[in-house]
């Protein structure tokens, strides 16, 4: 339960779950890749909802890792580049952590 003081500073007692509390990270919380497909290099554009570390998964299709990457990130929009060429061609999924919050993003591998 969280506390919160209405005007005459009496407690109110509200209700908030794991969910709602992960709910305004995980909306700040993005990432997105591209060019998909891709064949030599991709970009993966994370933004973070506040500066720290980010651990990156880079999963094939059949769950095996490829490739997991970690990186210190600040505030907002920051890009990572994927060197792809010299992965087998298929679909892999992208899996960023950071602060208990995770995005995911599909990238195809094409030549």
């Amino acid at each position: 339960k969280a506390v919160a003081y209405g005007e005459d500073l009496a407690p109110l007692q509200v209700e908030v779950g794991m969910e709602e509390l992960m709910a305004a990270d995980q909306k700040d919380f993005g990432l997105k890749t591209y060019p998909n497909p891709a064949a030599q290099t991709a970009v993966l554009e994370i933004n973070m909802p506040s500066p720290g570390p980010v651990r990156i998964s880079c999963l094939r299709a059949d769950g095996q890792l490829q490739q997991e990457l970690y990186q210190q990130l600040p505030l907002g929009s920051s890009n990572i580049l994927l060197h792809v060429g010299q992965w087998p061609e298929g679909i892999y999924y992208l899996r960023a952590e950071t602060g208990g919050c995770s995005k995911w993003a599909k990238l195809a591998v094409a030549r």
